[in-house]
């Protein structure tokens, strides 16, 4: 076949919002569904749907997971749910065919693979996404028929070293903490996680937690001074990388000072001499590895030992690293090592990053794992396989995300069906990535999104329904398992991904096996085979929701696994018994020699970190559509350290470049102090389609853990210099509109809009403002001033249709003023005023986006009322008062007003 490219356990009385999945409300049909963002797992109530554009979402008031809360990006779920990106058919070769065309193609590819070269040339690549029916059948179909086990997804970027760690020392990924916990806890150390950021609306739980407790510290570890280490009690800003010095040390410590748990560690664990062995850093050696003062490792590991219950959160600053496992082995070893484990409030929690990362690994999602949470032992294969009745089990793993990179590279991977991610964009060295899959016989994208950087690279794209039209089940960070529902009609011919999987699955001979009529009968499947031979030795057991029939699947509460005889309504909490899932049901410590990052490219001075920003999620498919959501972060911004930014004659606003051997990626920047000496910051949402050559994953190392496979995202080394471009032209309008000779472009959604920059980087182009200039439209002009530079405004029927400005320098504070005018109001007198008047006055970042509150307006009443708190700030100015996001922003500027007031107090005296 010849293709080309297109282009505690607990009752849950009281919850009767969640018996029934709708209910009716002012005459409207209300749906409770849970949030397609983060691991948080919140859940949302739906008032409308059906053909209705924009329905009513809001917080659902008593989840147990949010408790009524919604973050930025829940809040604006209404606005992203646009039919105008969306992949509406399906399409091989450029061109639009039928399902069963589609469908056809995709098999005989596959039939073409297997019979000429074999299972393993044949791959999936999943998403935490996906609904845990989708992941179900998509390994089904590989692992017990085609016969492969290359199946893996987008969680092993996220938390595969976690999973990694915990089977290594529980015997199983067993997740042993719940969010209680964080609100329980004495001591909650926070270790290379934002979560005011990443996972917001569970640390507003923490900082409601707080005002009731403040008996609560809460330690921060992270190189850089976030959000979230700016409300800690502690910060410890350590070198990048070198976490696990810092955690090998504290079991050091334990043992050095007698504070260790010995009955525990006796009766309930094996392996500790071994690794105590291993962990042989003093309190002055990790200080000087970590770069941090004596004392404040020395307070911390005292805190750590000394509180009577401690919860070690942790996410990517942990686990995206070329020693992750080992680094979340030693935050575990700490917990085992001291006792702090099953029992309220203490505990190694690994947060996810997906909404359904869970689900993915609790039904094999991983190309390591098999489903029901087991491996690929003899035993495993064959209960897994009888289970299933497989004509063609896998007994051995498949290949993780980069070793299928290096697969499809070599010619042994000819067929990758990626599903509902963009690899493209996402994995390391995403030049790499792109060329490989160029290469590749056969790439078929399932998407909901018609134009991503892996559709450009598909033969085969099929339609995939989204959030809002999926009907299944997800589960969050702390095991539990909740219902997203339907509320709003298809567009289009997208299909649910299940039922494409079980279509090809049937066309290649399997019909028995895949003839599931609905997704309540996958995840009877599913429940069925955790409950297979389950004599209590797996920790995943939801035998006590075998048999739900259709109506009892669409009316399921939030449940926590394990779910069966001991557990009926689900348990919050695991290893209060001290039981774990070893043969001889002790934990192991697992000995750690810690290593640092693994850093090509000696001429580059400075270190890459990449992460998430507050409001946008992933590639920005979804959140981009919402104007609200692009407000916080408007253009890529790369952070920079005040000394670095000297040195390399940086101003905030410039243009800058960073680079290494792979690529260069463009930037603002942003001279920030919560930069290490050294080290920059670029959020990963960034794309070509928005923003050219400003993805983050260009320049990242083709690096992983030798036990996960998860990438090392959060160390690259990288240079930095000023961009310098000849001419810049700046567009508001209700559409872009792009100059096709521009080198690079910027696009920025705002409210009733869109702003367009481009940039020349060799010439001043001709303008042509097309069918603005026409008879129609009136112009207002100001004159050319120095340096050059050109207003112009446009408007029709008296509203402002478009505003120009061409110059040689870009003055972003200027556009943050016109933008801020042209939301208010396209009044062409107002607008006019703006264009002559603007003198680039700084309004800063915009702190909150529910209330479009800026910095500068923040500072302006903190100016007027010194001693002002949250409250009054709140009241006033609103800012706060809705989704709780921006909270932690406007703590940091209270405390720095504060911390002004005081310094001028001096000063007067």
């Amino acid at each position: 076949m010849t293709l080309i490219r297109n282009g505690v356990n607990q009752q849950h009385s009281g919850w009767a919002f969640f018996l029934l999945g709708k209910v009716m409300d002012s005459q409207k049909t209300t749906t409770h569904t849970t949030c397609p963002y983060c691991g948080v797992g919140c859940g949302v109530s739906v008032r409308g749907g059906g053909s209705q554009r924009r329905p009513i979402i809001d917080a659902t008031s008593d989840h147990p997971a949010n408790q009524g809360r919604l973050c930025s990006k829940g809040s604006q779920l209404s606005a992203t749910l646009e039919d105008r990106p969306r992949l509406l058919t399906p399409m091989v070769n450029h061109q639009p065919v039928t399902w069963d065309s589609a469908l056809d193609s995709v098999t005989e590819a596959i039939r073409d693979c297997v019979d000429n070269y074999g299972p393993n040339s044949v791959a999936f690549y999943l998403s935490g996404q996906l609904l845990t029916e989708d992941y179900y059948v998509a390994n089904k179909l590989m692992k017990g028929f085609i016969g492969s086990a290359n199946v893996d997804t987008n969680s092993r970027l996220c938390m595969s070293s976690a999973v990694a760690a915990y089977k290594r020392a529980f015997g199983s990924d067993s997740v042993p903490t719940c969010y209680e916990d964080v609100e329980l806890t004495d001591l909650l150390v926070v270790v290379g996680s934002n979560m005011a950021w990443t996972h917001p609306v569970l640390y507003q739980r923490i900082e409601a937690a707080r005002v009731k407790r403040p008996e609560l510290k809460v330690v921060v570890i992270d190189p850089r001074a976030t959000a979230t280490a700016s409300q800690a009690d502690m910060h410890l800003a350590l070198k990048p990388g070198t976490d696990g010095y810092l955690f090998t040390g504290l079991l050091t410590y334990l043992h050095e000072q007698g504070l260790a748990d010995d009955e525990f560690i006796a009766n309930h664990t094996k392996g500790f001499r071994e690794a105590l062995k291993q962990a042989r850093y003093s309190v002055v050696e990790v200080a000087q590895l970590c770069q941090l003062p004596e004392h404040q490792v020395r307070d911390f590991y005292e805190r750590f030992i000394t509180e009577n219950s401690v919860v070690s959160l942790y996410s990517m600053g942990i686990n995206q690293s070329n020693s992750g496992t080992d680094k979340c082995n030693a935050i575990i070893n700490a917990h085992l090592a001291s006792g702090k484990i099953g029992k309220p409030g203490s505990g190694p929690f690994s947060i996810t990053g997906q909404p359904n990362a869970m689900g993915g690994r609790e039904v094999g999602g991983l190309a390591n794992m098999l489903a029901a949470h087991m491996d690929f032992s003899d035993e495993h294969c064959s209960r897994v396989g009888a289970f299933w009745e497989a004509t063609n089990m896998a007994r051995q793993p498949g290949l993780k995300a980069l070793d299928m990179i290096d697969a499809i590279e070599q010619g042994k991977i000819r067929f990758i069906w990626i599903m509902g991610t963009n690899p493209a964009l996402s994995l390391p060295d995403s030049q790499r990535v792109k060329k490989a899959l160029s290469q590749c016989n056969t790439v078929v994208v399932s998407d909901c999104i018609a134009n991503t950087e892996t559709t450009a690279l598909a033969n085969i794209l099929l339609p995939a329904t989204t959030w809002g039209e999926k009907n299944g089940t997800v589960t969050n960070s702390e095991r539990r398992i909740s219902r997203q529902r339907p509320f709003r009609t298809a567009p289009g011919e997208a299909k649910h991904d299940w039922w494409a999987i079980c279509e090809i699955a049937k066309r290649l001979g399997h019909q028995s096996a895949f003839s599931y009529s609905h997704p309540s009968t996958i995840f009877d499947e599913h429940a069925r085979l955790t409950a297979y031979d389950n004599n209590g030795q797996r920790d995943l057991d939801l035998s006590g929701l075998v048999g739900l029939t259709q109506q009892a699947y669409d009316e399921l509460t939030p449940i926590q696994w394990p779910v069966n005889a001991e557990h009926p309504n689900g348990c919050s909490r695991l290893f209060t018994d001290h039981q774990f899932f070893t043969p001889d049901r002790k934990a192991n410590f697992v000995p750690v020699s810690p290593k640092l990052p693994e850093l090509s490219g000696e001429n580059e001075p400075l270190v890459l970190n990449t992460g998430r920003s507050r409001d946008q999620w992933h590639t920005r498919t979804r959140t981009g559509l919402a104007s609200k959501l692009n407000s916080h972060e408007r253009w890529p911004t790369i952070y920079l350290n005040p000394d670095d930014a000297t040195t390399l004659s940086v101003t905030s606003g410039q243009l800058v470049i960073l680079e290494n051997q792979r690529a260069r990626a463009f930037g603002f920047a942003e001279v920030d102090s919560a930069q290490l000496h050294g080290s920059v910051f670029l959020s990963m949402h960034w794309h070509d389609q928005v923003a050219s050559r400003s993805g983050c994953n260009a320049l990242t190392d083709f690096i992983s853990d030798p036990h996960s496979g998860q990438p090392q995202f959060k160390q690259t080394r990288v240079s930095c210099k000023p961009a310098t471009m000849a001419w810049w032209r700046i567009r508001l309008s209700q559409l872009p509109e792009l100059s096709d000779d521009r080198d690079y472009h910027w696009i920025i959604p705002i409210k009733n809009g869109v702003v367009t920059i481009e940039a020349w980087q060799k010439k001043r182009p001709v303008m042509n403002e097309g069918n603005l200039e026409d008879d129609n439209h009136q112009r207002f002009q100001t004159a050319w001033v120095e340096p050059e530079k050109q207003k112009n405004a446009y408007w029709l029927d008296q509203s402002v249709t478009a505003i120009v400005i061409e110059s040689r320098e870009l003055n972003l504070a200027e556009l943050n003023q016109l933008i801020l005018s042209y939301e208010q109001s396209t009044s062409p007198a107002r607008i006019s005023g703006e264009l002559i008047a603007s003198d680039g006055h700084e309004l800063g970042r915009r702190i909150c986006t529910c209330f479009e509150t800026h910095e500068a307006d923040i500072d302006a009443f903190l100016a007027d009322h010194p001693s002002a708190q949250m409250d009054e700030l709140t009241r006033s100015l609103k800012c706060g008062s809705h989704c709780g996001s921006c909270r932690p922003e406007l703590r940091q500027r209270i405390r720095a007003s504060e911390h002004k007031s005081f310094a001028d107090s001096l000063a007067a005296k």
